[in-house]
This record gives C-alpha cells, structure tokens and sequence, in this order.
C-alpha cells in the first residue's frame, strides 16, 4: 500500500512539472523493471533463510549464538566463491545476466529444500550443523552468482536516469531483506500455531478439559514464537501444569516447532521459484550500456 501511494505521490508530481524523488519511466525498460523485481527475490529468500537457521539450531538443536554462527559460515563463504566465479563468466562473456539469475536462484530453491528435510524428522542433533552445510552451500552459492544484478539494472540506466535507478535498486535490496525476514516469520509462527492446535487437539494424553484449556490459552495468546523445550516446560511449571501432561505439551510444541520451521524454509523455496520465473523476463542477450542513440551512416545505393 505505501509503495502504491508512492508511485502515485511521484506521478502527481511530474504531472505538476516538479522534480520527483524517482522518475517511474525508467521502469519501463525491461532491464529495470524486471530486474529490480529480481533484486527483490534474491535478496528475500536468503534472508529468510538467515532467519530461519538459526532459529532451528537454538531452540531445537540447543546451539548458542557462537555455534549457530560457526554452523552458517559455509554460506558467506559460498557467497563470496559464486560472486567471484560468476563475475569473471559474465565479464568475460561465457554467461549472460540472465543465466546467471536463473542459476541462482535454482540452487536456492535446491538449497531450501534441502535444508527443510533437515528440519521435518528427528535427526542426529549432534550432527545437525554439518548436515545442514549442503542446503546452506546452495543458498550461499546461489546467492553469490545473484550479485551480477545490480550490475544488470544500473548498467540499463542512460546517463540522466543513473541516480533513479540507483536508488531504485538499492530500495529492492532493502526491501527483499525486510520483506525475507517478515515473510519467514509469519510462515512459521502461523503454522506452528496450527500445527500446535491440532497436535493438542489429536493428543491421546490430555484430558479433554486439559485439551479446551490449551487451545484456549493459545487462541487468546498475543505472542507466537518458537521457543526450546527447556522454556515451554518451565512455562508450563509456572501454570502449574507438570508429570504426564506438561511432557505430551513439550512433545507436541517440538513437533509443531519442527513442522512450522520446514514449512517456512519451504516457503522460502517456493518465493525462490517465483524469482526464477521473474528472471525468464530478463533479456536474453548480453547486457549493453546505455547511452544516447548514436546515427548510423546510410549505407550506398
């Protein structure tokens, strides 16, 4: 909604002859337009990822903050190795922009998915950290051959119009961070909340007053988040709830926990998906820079 009011604040300003922040035309050109939406993808799906991991390896593998981070270096590192290698095929010619988003972001979608199947069944906890390096060498990777397109988008841009594509594909940076994060939280807090009701409701061990109870509070609590086992049965103590029940309440939110965190990676997979068929609109043809038209000679008759 703001960006729609946005676009029609900065029309209504041309249309008044004054200078707008950004001059909407320059989407107009394929490059651009498709490419910012591109911009906005790659950026999303990596931070939902960066989001999501560690919130798995704290509350469900009992990593701190230092082995969480331990655990995703292999993603900056594959990020740095798929920029580099990407840059010198696209420089040198051997790889279009256009390939090279379309590579990205179906490793991506391979690495989401990858890293979901971790976060379903019961692994070895122990060995969680490098099981997940492959999806997460993927995403890295992915995300490294993305950064050729930036170069795409302001490359497109004749002289006068540098600074509004500029800043246009810094504001699709930003917002497919913000909009990653946002998007990867509210699939995950809204399917464990599901998953959790349902859990309760389909429990064996839980009276059916005790059943009532805990939909109820769930259904009347503000805050939805993730939480370890340690937290939900302290949680759990403080209301009095102990012995059998508060075990089949802790087994419950770890599998409702482990369900919304697949289902969220997964989700992630699938926006990488959307990016992949925003690419198939990039050209096709190596990218040329602006400028003004130059005349041709007229060839003899």
């Amino acid at each position: 909604m703001v960006l729609a009011v946005f676009a029609g604040w900065e029309r209504h300003l041309i249309k008044r002859g004054r200078d707008p922040l950004v001059r909407l035309v320059v989407l107009r050109d394929r490059r651009i337009g498709v490419g910012s939406l591109t911009l906005v993808m790659l950026f999303l799906v990596p931070s939902g990822m960066l989001f999501l991991v560690p919130v798995f390896l704290q509350t469900t593998a009992g990593f701190d903050a230092l082995r969480s981070g331990i655990t995703l270096i292999s993603m900056p590192v594959a990020l740095s190795v798929g920029a580099s290698m990407t840059a010198r095929l696209v420089g040198s010619g051997r790889m279009t922009h256009r390939t090279a988003q379309l590579w990205a972001f179906s490793l991506m979608t391979a690495g989401c998915v990858a890293v979901a199947v971790m976060f379903g069944p019961r692994w070895d906890l122990s060995a969680v950290g490098l099981a997940l390096t492959p999806g997460l060498l993927l995403v890295g990777f992915g995300r490294g051959m993305a950064t050729t397109a930036n170069d795409l988008v302001q490359s497109a841009a004749p002289p006068e119009e540098v600074s509004d594509v500029t800043g246009l594909s810094r504001t699709a940076t930003y917002l497919g961070s913000s909009f990653g994060v946002a998007l990867a939280g509210a699939f995950m807090t809204t399917t464990l909340l599901l998953a959790f009701e349902a859990g309760v409701k389909d429990s064996t061990v839980l009276s059916s007053a005790q059943r009532q109870r805990v939909v109820q509070a769930v259904e009347h609590q503000v805050q939805v988040t993730a939480a370890t086992d340690d937290a939900v049965r302290a949680r759990l103590a403080s209301q009095g709830v102990t012995g059998a029940a508060a075990d089949e309440l802790v087994r419950v939110n770890a599998e409702a926990r482990g369900r919304a965190l697949a289902v969220a990676t997964l989700g992630m997979g699938v926006l990488a998906v959307v990016g992949f068929l925003l690419a198939l609109g990039l050209p096709r043809g190596p990218a040329t820079p602006a400028g003004p038209a130059v005349p041709t000679a007229r060839p003899p008759a």
